[in-house]
């Protein structure tokens, strides 16, 4: 379970224990922690500290703390987890042998990689999307394809990074290609290679880190926010992780391009990261493509 996770239905005991007076986080007007304004500030909690003032505006537990002891992220959900004997979910053990397999296979695959050519180039303009991003990608020329733990072949591919919110790639997210620039015709033409940490949360940073974000689920999608709304966009790969996506310090405001999917898979993603980062005093708005079962990069490229 994530801190934030952990933390609702806590806050009240989280932000008195960061030195907020318990008198003032009742669910009637008082004065403000923030700004000293009497009578602007309700704290009506909800689970997940919600409040509002007149003049500093409103957001959820989270929020407040942050803003009340000006702590880093790094402090706070540290505190947090003292506080309530929490302890975070593990990820991989630095003891696991399996990790150094994986390491050392990455370390292979990324010796090969190359500058993006003609063969990613032709892919993304099949695909409809431009090629402004294409320095923060990479190419490979024979990519080995697995199915059960057996190489079955090689194909050339589009390669990039997942990215961790402490800014470590932590594996290679992989699109096999054709020589003429299509996708391959495999069972799985897009993979994630074995990671060296987990993949939970992590993104495929397609731009610089900017304060106000978007992030979508595929990477042609991503790159289609850049081009046809003209915002920077990171990439989750698939909507279980972008659900989890944990974006590092410095990000104040997200868009999240979710997908409309007949599944409702992908809309359920979308408003699951939009909750987790209200929570944590992101400014976050949701987008769904206007048809069922289309992505957003379907919708603009049949409008173009």
């Amino acid at each position: 379970m994530r801190t934030l996770d952990a933390a609702q239905g806590h806050w009240k005991k989280i932000l008195i224990a960061a030195g907020i007076e318990a008198d003032v986080l009742k669910n009637k007007h008082g004065t403000c922690p923030l700004c000293s304004g009497k009578n602007k500030f309700r704290f009506d909690d909800k689970g997940l500290g919600s409040w509002i003032c007149n003049s500093c505006g409103a957001g959820y537990g989270y929020k407040l703390l942050r803003q009340f002891t000006g702590s880093t992220d790094k402090e706070l959900l540290a505190m947090i987890d003292e506080l309530l004997g929490h302890r975070p979910a593990l990820t991989y053990q630095a003891q696991d042998p399996q990790l150094k397999v994986n390491r050392r296979r990455l370390l292979s695959f990324k010796s090969a990689l190359r500058e993006c050519g003609t063969l990613t180039a032709s892919y993304l303009k099949n695909r409809g999307v431009g090629l402004g991003q294409i320095h923060y990608m990479r190419e490979h020329p024979a990519a080995p394809y697995y199915e059960d733990g057996k190489l079955i072949s090689e194909h050339p591919a589009m390669v990039n990074q997942l990215i961790n919110r402490q800014g470590k790639t932590v594996t290679f997210h992989v699109t096999y290609l054709t020589q003429d620039g299509c996708k391959a015709p495999l069972e799985h033409p897009k993979k994630i290679m074995p990671p060296i940490e987990t993949v939970t949360g992590s993104a495929i940073r397609l731009c610089r880190l900017h304060n106000r974000l978007a992030i979508t689920e595929g990477i042609e999608t991503a790159l289609g926010v850049m081009r046809y709304e003209q915002i920077p966009c990171w990439a989750c790969y698939a909507a279980n992780n972008l659900a989890k996506f944990d974006p590092p310090d410095g990000i104040d405001s997200l868009i999240i391009y979710g997908d409309r999917d007949r599944s409702y898979i992908g809309q359920a993603a979308a408003y699951e990261l939009a909750r987790r980062m209200q929570a944590r005093g992101i400014e976050v708005e949701v987008v769904l493509p206007p048809d069922v079962g289309k992505d957003w990069l379907d919708h603009w490229v049949e409008c173009a």
